[in-house]
């Protein structure tokens, strides 16, 4: 391409852009392998704390104990 009659965006796509691959590449090794999809940032958070130990639950055992005189006014 002759950057003199180039726009802008075709001048940086000449020097940044990645080359393009011919149609007719030559098949590789791995065939019609294709990459995996980007995972979505929901994803990438539980990965990032995958390792964390989860939250503990709070169960009835651990519910606040009611005092005496609570205990006679629920009787």
């Amino acid at each position: 391409m002759d950057l003199r009659m180039a726009s802008s965006l075709e001048k940086f796509a000449a020097l940044y852009g990645k080359p393009e691959q011919p149609a007719s590449a030559a098949p590789t090794i791995l065939g019609n392998l294709t990459a995996a999809p980007p995972l979505s940032q929901t994803e990438r958070v539980a990965g990032t704390y995958a390792h964390c130990p989860a939250a503990p639950q709070r169960s009835p055992t651990n519910a606040p104990r009611l005092t005496a005189e609570q205990q006679r006014a629920v009787q």
